[in-house]
């Protein structure tokens, strides 16, 4: 059954269910709308409000014809991420039943989709606690190794992974460190890394985030085109941010270096509210940060890189290439981090001018002693970057001299900035009117644009007169 391109996607587009993109509202007493902004703009893959569904129905058009199969494959590549949930009973059991054996490689077509090739995206969601899951009707207790490594074996070419650790302080490191190994195992029997371009590691800590790039890329460091990491055990108190929002005084704890000592008994001593989980008992973020860098380090045609952490990390750990090698980023996130100038400035060149980026956030990031003035980076984007459409800044700020220690210069109170410094101020506000009188009227703005607005008092002077 042969017919024009044009008509055979119109039929596939009425099987396929396109989300309308939301429009957020920022609620500055929730943190929420970070994340929201944070999907929206770094990664679209592996999200549920993101992702297509496909009417079963169009699977049996694959049937029609030879064409029609490569019509319908051509869908599900585009479109189709796996998301196996080991908080669900059933998750697994279903994608091992839709995906068919392989058998001295040759394809058995046994399972409801066309082929393993369909499959070019996976997303792993770890459980917290041991369920029995169905395979094939029979239920069992399941053993993550086996089945993980079944699934990966009926898989075709993966180009892009997520582990996706659901949010939250009370992951058992024993379990965090079985699915990490699970994920090692499964790549390193079946060789799954030879085309992985995307990865997303959303992992209790800096040690998991290692771990696991480790056990995905191996040595294959240089085929890395997208990267995101998020941490997501933010406990002790330098990870809480109500504890930062409440307490600025004369504190050597508000960075996390009191934390990282290596006498436990010093480094556990908090207030019971603020206490630090049994995770990063073991494995400190702070601690093993410095492995993280040195994976990412050698992954020099990222195009986009996402660094989100909890308690502060250091990006000035972060090594750079004997030469400049690196392609340049085209999109750039940067949360709860401490830098300074010169290595912000590298991450946005990336050696080249002019910048090739297009999209920034930069999110509660704070400046160390003697690390510049953070309108230096603004100029910077203000000067060098005529391909950026899209920017957010928030929360920038300082560490500064504070007693025997480290502190914030002030608590997080949703300002953009926390400087009264010309020298900061300035060049944000040019910044700022750029995108303003690009966008027109603040009736057409973007929620992350009109955020910026309020801010810095500028949305009435682009109301629509």
């Amino acid at each position: 059954m042969h017919l024009p391109a044009e008509i055979v996607s119109k039929i596939l587009q009425e099987l396929i269910n396109v989300p309308e993109k939301e429009c957020h509202p920022f609620d500055i007493d929730d943190f929420s709308w970070r994340r929201v902004l944070w999907d929206d703009v770094i990664c679209t893959d592996h999200f549920p409000h993101h992702r297509i569904e496909i009417d079963q129905s169009v699977l049996g058009l694959r049937l029609i014809s030879r064409e029609w199969n490569q019509w319908v494959t051509a869908l599900f590549q585009k479109h189709f991420t796996w998301m196996v949930d080991f908080g669900s009973a059933d998750s697994l059991g279903k994608a091992l039943i839709c995906l068919p054996e392989p058998n001295e490689g040759r394809v058995h077509i046994t399972g409801i989709l066309p082929t393993r090739e369909v499959v070019k995206r996976l997303a792993i969601r770890p459980g917290k606690e041991d369920n029995e899951i169905s395979v094939n009707g029979q239920s069992q207790k399941w053993n993550i190794k086996d089945l993980l490594l079944e699934l990966f074996r009926r898989l075709g070419h993966v180009e892009s992974f997520s582990l996706h650790f659901p949010k939250g302080n009370s992951y058992d490191p024993d379990v965090a460190n079985s699915y990490v190994e699970a994920v090692a195992h499964c790549f390193h029997q079946t060789n799954s890394s030879g085309r992985i371009t995307s990865l997303q590691l959303k992992v209790p800590s800096t040690y998991h985030a290692a771990q696991a790039f480790k056990a995905v890329l191996p040595d294959r460091p240089l085929q890395l085109q997208n990267l995101l990491v998020e941490i997501l055990d933010s406990s002790g108190k330098s990870g809480s941010r109500d504890y930062l929002m409440e307490s600025y005084k004369d504190d050597d704890d508000v960075d996390g270096t009191s934390e990282e000592t290596e006498i436990d008994e010093e480094a556990l001593d908090y207030n019971a509210s603020f206490n630090r989980s049994h995770l990063q008992r073991r494995y400190p973020n702070r601690r093993h940060q410095k492995e993280l860098w040195d994976c990412i380090s050698p992954c020099i045609n990222l195009e986009t890189l996402s660094i989100q952490g909890t308690h502060y990390l250091d990006l000035d750990q972060l090594a750079w290439p004997k030469s400049s090698a690196w392609a340049g980023l085209r999109v750039l996130s940067l949360g709860r981090l401490y830098s300074g100038v010169t290595k912000i400035e590298k991450l946005i060149r990336l050696f080249g001018r002019p910048a090739r980026l297009e999209k920034l956030i930069i999110d509660d990031v704070k400046m160390p002693l003697n690390g510049g003035v953070w309108g230096a980076v603004l100029y910077l984007l203000q000067e060098e970057c005529s391909k950026l459409e899209f920017f957010f800044v928030y929360n920038l700020g300082y560490f500064v001299d504070c007693g025997m220690g480290c502190g914030l210069s002030s608590p997080e109170d949703g300002t953009v900035i926390d400087s009264d410094d010309d020298r900061d101020l300035e060049p944000l506000k040019e910044l700022v009117h750029t995108f303003a009188d690009r966008y027109g009227s603040s009736d057409t703005w973007p929620y992350w644009m009109r955020q910026i607005g309020e801010d810095m008092d500028i949305l009435e002077d682009y109301q629509e007169m």
